[in-house]
């Protein structure tokens, strides 16, 4: 008794009611059937179960068949209730952008983080992944140099995880050897990458998505603060756009 209580608990986990839980259970223990037969098993008026079968055929989880003269009632195959389940996964992924705008049109209000050390700050690389979508845009400025030299290894791989995004990247580099290295394999990245103007000096790494933004000081102490405000991130995507348009394609001359 305890194990079918359990299985329409999961049933009713996945969307059904606890009516159509317990016929569905009753159902499948008696095979091909009839209403009154479900109605006794079951514990639910005849009257009730006409309506509670018509919704367990919408869902696929029922048929009925004619048999002689007489309508026959049998449950689908569990196996469907996984295309329940892959159904109400598909709902929400094609409705999430929908629930994020909402999530991220927060006006006024913000939220402010503060993280210290290596080990917590990278971590955000990654979450800052979750928030573009396909030519969304993922702004960065950045000491390269001082930046990928933290951890090559640990940001190789968040860089080629960006690249999958099919988000538009845009970076604006401190001129070094290793930002003119980087520059030179963009187009494996799905990067578009500019220079800053030659006497500018940061030690900062910046990033900027639809959502927050992350500035990362990559100069002991390593601290970083991340600012969920839609009207920041407004105001920083202008100014990136900005310094974007004064930036250089080629590295800094005057070497």
């Amino acid at each position: 008794m305890k194990k079918i209580e359990q299985l329409e608990k999961t049933l009713v986990e996945l969307g059904l009611s606890e009516n159509e839980s317990r016929l569905y259970i009753s159902a499948l223990s008696l095979g091909t059937t009839t209403v009154l037969k479900l109605s006794r098993a079951s514990g639910i008026r005849r009257t009730t179960i006409y309506p509670l079968i018509d919704s367990l055929k919408g869902k696929g989880l029922m048929k009925e068949s004619i048999i002689g003269f007489k309508t026959q009632y049998e449950a689908e195959s569990p196996e469907k209730l996984q295309l329940i389940l892959d159904q109400r996964k598909d709902k929400l992924q094609k409705d999430l952008p929908d629930f994020l705008s909402l999530f991220q049109s927060f006006g006024g209000n913000s939220v402010i983080r503060h993280y210290e050390g290596i080990e917590s700050i990278k971590p955000l690389y990654i979450e800052s992944l979750e928030d573009v979508r396909k030519s969304e845009d993922y702004l960065v400025i950045t000491n390269q140099e001082q930046w990928y030299g933290l951890d090559s290894d640990y940001f190789q791989k968040y860089k080629e995880k960006r690249a999958r995004t099919g988000a538009r990247v845009r970076m604006l580099f401190q001129d070094s050897l290793v930002a003119r290295t980087h520059k030179k394999f963009e187009k494996n990245f799905s990067e578009e990458i500019r220079f800053l103007p030659p006497e500018t000096i940061i030690n900062v790494d910046f990033v900027c998505t639809p959502r927050r933004v992350v500035i990362f000081q990559t100069t002991q102490p390593y601290n970083a603060i991340v600012i969920e405000n839609k009207f920041v991130v407004e105001m920083y995507q202008n100014l990136f756009n900005v310094i974007w348009d004064r930036g250089s394609t080629e590295k800094p001359t005057g070497d």
